[in-house]
């Protein structure tokens, strides 16, 4: 498996089965919410994260079909967008 540089931040692995992890160079402080969307958009998975001094987010999002989903970890310094594929 490889890793995608986004932004300054990592997916890996990419392509995936369902878990991953998002990867910062530096921790991301105060609170952050994951969204993951489908190809039409909607969020169809979602979780926050309080009070976080975290680097590494960790996601399960086995229970998602095969194919392309988009991110954004929104946090109070901006947010990060990316890409992720889940093949099964």
């Amino acid at each position: 498996s490889s890793s995608v540089n986004l932004n300054g931040h990592f997916v890996y692995p990419n392509p995936t089965t369902g878990s991953f992890q998002l990867k910062f160079p530096a921790p991301v402080t105060g609170n952050a919410t994951i969204n993951i969307y489908n190809m039409m958009g909607s969020v169809v998975w979602s979780a926050s994260f309080t009070s976080t001094d975290l680097s590494i987010f960790d996601v399960d999002a086995s229970m998602l079909n095969s194919g392309l989903y988009f991110y954004t970890l929104s946090t109070l310094s901006g947010d990060y967008n990316g890409k992720v594929i889940i093949s099964k």
